[in-house]
């Protein structure tokens, strides 16, 4: 199912991922059709060419949330090129943009309404879109704090956790950086470290859980108590970071494994365990230049075709991962 990273390839026509009825396997549950699109409207709307996107947890949530009353899937975000500007006086043909919620189907070009697209840097392209994304997350994330705080972020090989590195080197915060097992843990290690992390390490050491080990406690003693935990994993993992954070301290929960935590913690340290904001057009805006301050993103980009898009929906264990459709 996957393939090697490519470039942007032309579309001979325009298909869409539709769900098909009475599925016997999940991994088949979603198909594509071949679909036509009008043009732009009168009513400052834009047709958009799908040029990447990145399929995450809460896109196929909200795929499978959609698709049974609407028959198809609805994208979340995605990077497209103006294909018809209309009577737009923002944007014109060839502009590339970013869309901020979901627009519609899962399809190669689609139209949108003008409101609901972002233009976006000449460094955003499909294979760092991944990256676009988990900047910008990481800095809606990281908003309000100062030099000097500590935050945790788990599955830190991925672009979220790249992003929170980055965005935390730029903040002077520290940052503690765990790798998921089933990672390449050497090369994660090494990058994460490259790019700016205080502390780097992988949730388990030795088939043996590391991150809830008195050494990796030990390890933490010496920085300042967490302000903000990022968790991606769950599990006992998300119990011990959440034993970092200090006083009013915040834990933006991403996905992973059911977790419990001691009244004490919401008690005596008054932490607060919750979801990520939507990023705004800003936030894309300094991710966006952040990006372009690097000199190489090399978060490998896994390429899909529409056919391939129907299972990857299903199958997106191995985390978020840009996508280009054809």
């Amino acid at each position: 199912m996957l393939r090697g990273t490519t470039g942007a390839r032309s579309f001979a026509t325009l298909r869409q991922v539709v769900l098909k009825k009475n599925s016997a396997s999940p991994f088949e549950a979603y198909g594509v059709e071949t679909v036509k699109t009008s043009p732009a409207a009168k009513d400052k709307s834009l047709k958009l060419k799908l040029l990447g996107s990145v399929v995450t947890a809460k896109d196929v949530s909200v795929m499978r949330a959609t698709a049974d009353a609407v028959g198809k899937p609805a994208g979340q975000v995605g990077l497209f090129e103006v294909v018809d500007a209309g009577s737009s006086s923002r944007f014109q043909r060839g502009d590339k943009v970013q869309t901020l919620g979901g627009v519609g189907a899962w399809q190669t070009e689609l139209v949108a309404p003008e409101a609901a697209v972002s233009k976006v840097a000449a460094a955003v392209n499909p294979q760092n879109y991944a990256d676009f994304l988990g900047h910008a997350q990481a800095v809606q994330m990281l908003k309000g704090l100062k030099a000097g705080d500590s935050v945790a972020v788990t599955e830190a090989q991925s672009p979220l956790g790249l992003g929170v590195v980055r965005v935390g080197k730029k903040m002077g915060l520290k940052v503690i950086a765990i790798v998921a097992p089933r990672a390449q843990a050497d090369k994660a290690l090494g990058r994460l470290k490259e790019a700016g992390a205080s502390i780097v390490a992988a949730e388990e050491y030795v088939d043996k859980s590391y991150v809830v080990s008195q050494a990796f406690r030990r390890l933490l003693s010496d920085i300042p108590q967490t302000r903000v935990v990022i968790n991606s994993v769950g599990s006992l993992v998300a119990h011990e970071l959440a034993r970092t954070l200090g006083n009013g301290g915040t834990m933006y929960v991403t996905g992973g494994a059911p977790f419990t935590l001691p009244a004490s913690l919401f008690v005596d340290r008054k932490i607060v365990v919750r979801a990520a904001d939507e990023p705004s057009a800003a936030d894309f805006e300094e991710a966006a230049s952040l990006l372009s301050g690097i000199d190489k993103v090399a978060t490998p980009s896994v390429v899909f075709d529409m056919a391939e898009v129907a299972k990857a929906v299903d199958a997106v264990g191995f985390g978020p991962v840009s996508l280009l459709k054809a």
